[in-house]
């Protein structure tokens, strides 16, 4: 059924839009955590490694490392190297290389040089760490506006869903409703209003209102014959018919010299005027309104029979 089919439509697109909206802001908030987290991680490692190596020097002082730990700063150089994620690393990871061995054995130049290499390639992956604080501070507002974006849509959606069933399947119910309850009433000339319903809806109004017609004719047909009825004279033989031969009214005159005979011959003779064929006893069939005619009759030929 059409109504059906737009309800579950309707329904249909409004949980999907819902979905969207769920399924959208898991995975804006879901992709920005990881990645800002796999940054500073990586960023965070970095620098673990560079304030254990200047802790050794701090350590040492203007002499050379002690050989048990100067592997432990080996390791860490090589973390160093391994987790290189920024630009400014490798040159600065260059001028440690060259002065490394020296500055463990205590060269105070080239110490200098290396510890000023780690102090700059510290510094690198704190801004690394801050630009990846700065872009979660801009994607925060942001996702928080496509969240309330994607809101809107799915309440929009839902509106639209709402009101499309309201017009569709709600309106013309109560329409239904209302006309049923105003015939009970005793409004007998109440009719379904079908434009804008659904086509199966339409059916069921044309059907009710079919219906009504029969039980209770319409206003206008109710006119109609009140209007057949001026010409219908009491003194003159006449019929009032409409166009399905249903006897509207008949003149004082028909009644007072009709028997069953004659009113057989009468209907027959009504029946063929219908067709477009004026035999006696009918005498003439004249449209007096829409669909309704004043037939009249021959009263010599009509008395001749009840004789």
């Amino acid at each position: 059924m059409e109504f059906k089919r737009d309800m579950y439509l309707g329904m249909g697109a409004l949980v999907l839009s819902l979905i969207i909206v769920c399924v959208g802001s898991v995975w804006l908030f879901a992709r920005m955590s990881p990645a800002i987290g796999h940054v500073l991680d990586e960023n965070d490692e970095s620098l673990e490694a560079v304030e254990q190596i200047l802790a050794v020097f701090a350590q040492a002082g203007p002499d050379s490392v002690n050989p048990s730990v100067v592997d432990q700063c080996n390791k860490q150089l090589e973390r160093v190297r391994n987790n290189i994620t920024e630009s400014g690393e490798h040159a600065e990871i260059e001028t440690i290389d060259r002065a490394w061995t020296r500055a463990m054995a205590g060269d105070a130049s080239s110490r200098k040089q290396v510890v000023e290499a780690l102090m700059r390639l510290a510094s690198v992956n704190r801004h690394a760490m801050h630009e990846a604080n700065q872009q979660a501070q801009r994607l925060g507002p942001r996702g928080a506006w496509a969240v309330t974006l994607l809101c809107v849509f799915g309440v929009a959606s839902g509106l639209l869903v709402i009101r499309k069933v309201q017009q569709r399947i709600l309106v013309p119910i109560d329409e239904l409703t209302q006309v049923l309850n105003a015939v009970h009433a005793g409004d007998v000339y109440r009719r379904c209003t079908i434009a804008g319903a659904p086509q199966t809806l339409t059916t069921v109004m044309r059907s009710i209102n079919a219906v009504l017609d029969r039980i209770h004719p319409s206003n206008s047909e109710h006119e109609k014959v009140v209007e057949g009825y001026r010409y219908l004279a009491d003194d003159y033989p006449s019929v009032l018919i409409d166009d399905e031969l249903r006897v509207l009214g008949v003149s004082q005159a028909v009644v007072a010299a009709m028997d069953e005979q004659a009113w057989r011959r009468i209907m027959q003779g009504l029946g063929c005027a219908m067709n477009g064929e004026v035999k006696s006893p009918i005498q003439s069939c004249e449209s007096v309104a829409d669909r309704i005619f004043l037939c009249r009759i021959e009263v010599d030929s009509h008395s001749e029979t009840a004789s």
